[in-house]
């Protein structure tokens, strides 16, 4: 599996290091919760190769709501489709948000998951419009940069976002690699000691060719 199929970073982790035994008994929740959404979407697609696509789309949705039933659980959901061959799949989950009214919004990763999806589909009208929309999204999220939330929820939440953010910079037709850097550049000086920022910025360095 491709580096980034990776699940998105998510909840305190990002932001402690020395605190972290608190967590402990969360974040075993959060990483079962991660596997029974995999186990699931991995269910719906044998059950969409065999033509139950009820079942199927029930098992998604109950992968979508184990995950937070929010833009990012969706994006992942999706991102794991496109994996596992079910690019119809991503792109049904992720296509109405193109379409919302106001406009939604998305991570610039959703946004990329979408156009990836649709260009494997070979709708290249959902592609165009959802790569416009995920570029639109990620120059926001670069304009952001210098912000430093002076409270754990905003520092947890501002790396969340530039995490999604690396991650899009190195979506296969994007591949931004000086951009998918800087993201995660920035995400460690909003928490020095995250060790998943750290850890997202020394992979980018090293996939990279770049030296430490």
């Amino acid at each position: 599996m491709s580096r980034w199929l990776l699940p998105a970073a998510v909840g305190s982790l990002v932001l402690l290091g020395c605190d972290a035994a608190p967590l402990t008994a969360s974040l075993a929740s959060r990483e079962s919760r991660d596997l029974q959404a995999a186990d699931m979407v991995r269910r719906a697609v044998d059950d969409l190769g065999l033509g139950d696509a009820s079942t199927g789309r029930s098992r998604i949705d109950a992968a979508v709501a184990l995950l937070g039933r929010d833009t990012r659980a969706r994006a992942e959901v999706a991102r794991q489709l496109v994996a596992l061959g079910r690019p119809d799949a991503a792109e049904r989950l992720l296509l109405p948000l193109l379409d919302q009214k106001p406009p939604a919004t998305a991570p610039p990763l959703a946004w990329g998951i979408l156009a990836m999806a649709a260009g494997k589909k070979g709708d290249r009208g959902t592609e165009a419009r959802a790569r416009a929309r995920a570029e639109e999204a990620a120059q926001a999220e670069i304009a952001r940069f210098g912000a430093r939330p002076t409270d754990d929820q905003g520092r947890a939440e501002t790396i969340r976002r530039l995490l999604d953010l690396a991650d899009y910079h190195a979506l296969p037709g994007v591949a931004q690699h000086e951009r998918e850097i800087a993201a995660c550049r920035e995400a460690v000086a909003v928490a020095r000691q995250s060790p998943i920022a750290n850890s997202r910025l020394a992979r980018a360095l090293a996939d990279r060719g770049q030296t430490p």
